[in-house]
């Protein structure tokens, strides 16, 4: 019959099991540990990968929003720009306008003309072959005194709703003002119609009639400008009228 052993070597035995039973507990322990911290680590990994995928999206997302209303920006800005450089160049040309018809006006108003009469007797003009005595023609005296030569030049009188033609057209130069050495032996050789303001001016003489029926009587002047606008001077009146208009008393 075995015995079993007692004292000292069953305490032994017992201190040995238990300790193998820790060691397995601890090794248990240890390996759990492991597969959670493992599990855990997983999870924060594909925590902090959705996390850093998120805000990669929202980065992007806030770029593309960012990048569109820039280009909006941009595209605002080139048409306020735009519209800037058009009414700037509008505004410009209206006023480029405004000052040349100021100009154009003031050179119109530069041409005066004075009306005046001739005794028929003086008129040097072969139309008139006979007239009575005391019989005068309607002058009109033109002189440019503006800055541009004027051209087309050409004059009607009027009276009692009635048009009466200009039958004579005599220029004068400025030769009487230059020294006399530059003018000796020379004759003045007017451009046809033409009024440089170099010139002393034009004189239009009408038909031969009575100092009675002179009465009342208003030449008409029209010219063009160095812009091609085409003027009419009437009573001391300007204005500008078509390239054609027919004449009116």
């Amino acid at each position: 019959m075995r015995t079993i052993a007692s004292g000292p070597d069953w305490a032994s035995t017992m201190t040995a099991v238990g300790t193998v039973v820790l060691a397995v507990v601890t090794v248990g322990t240890i390996i759990v540990t492991i597969m959670i911290t493992k599990q855990d680590r997983h999870r924060a990994d594909k925590q902090f990968a959705d996390a850093q995928a998120r805000h990669d999206k929202e980065i992007a997302e806030e770029r593309a929003l960012a990048d569109k209303r820039l280009a909006e920006q941009l595209v605002h800005s080139d048409a306020q720009l735009t519209d800037e450089r058009a009414h700037s160049a509008v505004q410009l040309r209206e006023e480029r306008q405004r000052a040349e018809e100021i100009e154009q006006r003031g050179e119109a108003y530069a041409v005066l003309v004075t009306p005046a009469k001739i005794p028929a007797r003086l008129a040097d003009r072969d139309s008139i072959a006979e007239t009575s005595e005391g019989d005068e023609c309607p002058v009109a005296v033109v002189i440019n005194r503006g800055r541009f030569a004027i051209t087309d030049i050409e004059a009607q009188f009027t009276r009692d709703s009635a048009l009466y033609p200009s039958r004579q057209m005599e220029y004068y130069s400025d030769y009487p003002t230059l020294p006399q050495e530059l003018v000796s032996g020379l004759v003045a050789d007017p451009a046809i119609n033409i009024l440089p303001p170099g010139f002393a001016g034009i004189r239009f003489i009408g038909g031969a009639m009575s100092s009675r029926d002179l009465q009342g009587m208003n030449p008409i002047i029209r010219w063009t400008d160095r812009w091609g606008r085409r003027w009419e001077h009437r009573q001391g009146q300007v204005r500008q009228i078509a390239a054609h208009e027919l004449w009116k008393p």
